[in-house]
């Protein structure tokens, strides 16, 4: 109680350490205020609403007591689980060296896979997204390739394609058959080798345990192992990816000294790269802080993973950017401006201030009576897939668009934040979740009924009975809880004095940052999934100490 009570004590606090001190009231405030604008929604669960049902509500008293209430009791949670930390420190004890880690590794992968079962047996062979739908048809050939779904995956589809084509003239499925069963074998192997990670670094059983728990119980990491979408795939590699980062920050980078980090670093840059379409933006942030963390070193024994990460993030530019447009691979130029967008469809639909010139070049954009009719708060689809948008337009004259969003928003500087809010809202409020685009272990309602796209109920056809409903998720979590966890982590990082290992959490932050530049939908955990994955590695990121000698 003593040391609730010192904490606080501002004064001491201030003396003892400033900066944590302030990131605690900053972390405070920010998810105050989350809350308060949460309380200002007004949102029914339909993201097809239009803007008389979707909307942001005047500021009351009620909301601004709201705000202090929860900053107050945000503040204190902290505090206790910073004492918390501290104990769970003092009770570590000191643990011999564990040299070998495959018994425990057999029997994590044993039980996360007899945990996973009634998953797999209940939805084979998983499910079928939209988004999956255009990758299948490139990768039998029925349609030229094209980025907007990564190149990469739909590459690795088309290997278990041609692997069915051999076997069997009924490709479809057996090839889905066969690409689910290696998903879920290389899930179990994610997790197992984590488990594995922990056991050599010694850390506790007990979080071991948790950790295989996680893996196995917690419904979304096996239901997105038979999910057959492009952010499976994306965050097994983050997830090694950030690993790897780790390991670095463990052996205080003298892993990227030898042959095997370098061509382990690269690799796992490359899949994060072209797995997804922002994946190159993570690598370039996180390589720009390592190498600044490490710049004492960049000109001698690290200088060769310098040298060569650097070149493959400029040839992924190179193969991204001008390759794929002389392709035509890339794509259109609406889905990477999808937000603001929607901040002028705001705008003009609530009669903002534009003048005359500028509602020339929205009309040619798109009518500005049709933006009226068609725009949705959460769902950019209704503009831009309505046939009067122009999107050759706005690609032909993307300088004049970026000026045109950018003056609107000047002079409607309110109405732009709400049509902000509004549109990402599924990534910072806590309390708003959407079962769309959460998980996918059936058929997209378009492909149900099409005979290669059919799933097989083990399950019911063993025992009479479907467990599907239980197995499915019913109350969806808001992709902003497991954010605002990972935040809790870094603030918990920083009052341990472990700076460094805020690197481990830089992944983690940028593929949100990355979504909310660009996100075209105000709910969609997939984007933000290694959030949910990689949460046993944010957890554990505080406590991580650097390896005292030079063995690696």
């Amino acid at each position: 109680m003593n040391e609730f009570i010192n904490k606080l004590n501002i004064k001491k606090e201030i003396e003892k350490d400033k900066i944590n001190l302030i990131v605690r009231i900053l972390l405070a405030i920010v998810f105050a205020t989350t809350i308060m604008f949460d309380s200002m929604i007004h949102f029914d669960g339909n993201i097809a609403n239009k803007l008389s049902d979707t909307y942001i509500k005047s500021i009351e008293l009620s909301n601004i007591i709201t705000f202090f209430v929860t900053m107050i009791i945000t503040y204190l949670v902290l505090c206790v689980i910073e004492i918390i930390s501290d104990k769970i420190a003092n009770k570590e004890k000191e643990v011999k060296e564990r040299k070998s880690g495959l018994k425990v590794s057999i029997i994590t992968a044993i039980v996360i896979i007899i945990l996973w079962l009634p998953y797999i047996l209940s939805f084979f062979p998983g499910g079928v997204f939209a988004d999956s739908i255009p990758s299948i048809s490139e990768a039998l050939g029925y349609a030229p390739l094209h980025n907007r779904n990564p190149i990469l995956h739909t590459l690795i589809l088309k290997l278990f394609f041609d692997i069915a084509r051999l076997f069997s003239n009924n490709v479809i499925p057996l090839g889905i058959s066969l690409y689910t069963i290696a998903q879920v074998v290389s899930m179990v192997g994610i997790g197992t080798y984590f488990v594995y990670w922990l056991y050599k670094k010694n850390v506790s059983f007990k979080y071991i345990i948790f950790s295989v728990l996680f893996f196995g119980v917690f419904h979304l990491i096996p239901l997105y192992a038979i999910s057959l979408w492009k952010d499976t795939v994306f965050c097994m590699a983050m997830f090694l990816y950030i690993l790897f980062i780790a390991d670095t920050i463990y052996y205080d980078g003298r892993n990227l000294e030898t042959v095997r980090g370098i061509i382990k670093g690269v690799i796992l840059s490359l899949l994060v790269m072209f797995l997804r379409n922002n994946g190159i933006y993570i690598v370039t942030l996180v390589t720009l802080i390592l190498l600044i963390m490490y710049r004492k070193r960049i000109f001698n024994v690290i200088k060769p993973f310098g040298i060569t990460i650097i070149i493959t993030i400029a040839i992924t530019y190179i193969i991204q950017g001008p390759v794929y447009n002389k392709l035509n691979m890339n794509t259109q130029f609406v889905e990477s401006v999808g937000i603001l967008v929607q901040q002028i469809c705001y705008i003009v639909s609530t009669d903002g201030n534009i003048n005359e010139e500028q509602k020339e070049f929205i009309n040619e954009m798109c009518p500005i009576d049709v933006i009226k009719q068609e725009y949705r708060p959460c769902l950019v689809d209704f503009i831009k897939w309505n046939e009067g948008f122009n999107n050759d337009f706005i690609s032909e004259n993307k300088g004049q668009f970026l000026k045109v969003w950018f003056q609107l928003c000047i002079q409607n500087p309110g109405k732009s934040v709400k049509a902000y809010l509004l549109n990402t809202m599924g990534f910072w409020d806590v309390n708003k979740a959407n079962r769309g685009g959460y998980i996918n272990p059936r058929m997209w309602p378009t492909i149900e009924n099409d005979s290669n796209y059919k799933q097989n109920d083990y399950i019911q056809m063993l025992t009479g009975k479907s467990i599907r409903d239980k197995l499915d998720s019913k109350s969806p979590i808001s992709s902003a809880v497991f954010f605002f966890i990972i935040l809790t982590c870094a603030q918990l990082t920083i009052y341990k004095k472990r700076y460094k290992n805020l690197l481990i959490l830089v992944p983690f932050f940028a593929t949100w940052i990355t979504i909310m530049i660009a996100v075209p939908i105000a709910f969609t955990l997939r984007y933000v999934y290694i959030l949910v994955l990689g949460l046993p590695i944010a957890i554990i990121t505080p406590f991580i100490k650097q390896k005292a000698d030079k063995e690696i």
